[in-house]
């Protein structure tokens, strides 16, 4: 049994864990020297084919059939951020960045609001809190609706 996780392209890329010109090379994301001549194939049609609802029905057949071969039990992928700041910032609607969905977008994008900041200061000085900010922030998923 291993435990294994994955960080790596926006969009799945089964070469680096499936094809079978890695099984028998060092230092690569096919773990289990996985070879198999129809998932090539897969891979070869997933690499030029540009309509995403048959790249999912790509990755489903040849998850499948690695599994038949190596069980896998797969989880889920944490797609939000837990995130704690001063109410000094301001930030676009969209506070992180989509594309990577990390907190390193907040050094290019936000800034310090100068009347935040003071609000704050004041605050901290009183004794007294401020009115709570949403808690959700959750623009990408409304965004991509509305597309």
């Amino acid at each position: 049994l291993a435990s294994t996780a994955y960080a790596g392209d926006f969009f799945p890329n089964p070469e680096e864990e499936f094809h079978s010109k890695l099984a028998d090379k060092n230092d690569n994301n096919n773990l289990t020297g996985f070879k198999n001549d129809k998932v090539d194939e897969l891979i070869a049609e997933y690499n030029i084919c540009f309509d995403q609802k048959k790249r999912i029905e790509l990755l489903k057949e040849i998850d499948g059939i690695y599994n038949v071969v190596h069980p896998e039990s797969f989880s889920i992928a944490r797609n939000y951020i837990r995130m704690m700041w001063w109410d000094k910032f301001g930030y676009p609607e969209w506070m992180f960045e989509r594309h990577r969905g990390d907190q390193w977008g907040l050094l290019k994008y936000w800034w310090i609001d100068p009347e935040k900041e003071a609000n704050l200061e004041k605050a901290m000085a009183a004794g007294e809190k401020l009115p709570l900010a949403p808690l959700d922030m959750k623009y990408w998923p409304e965004y991509l609706k509305s597309q």
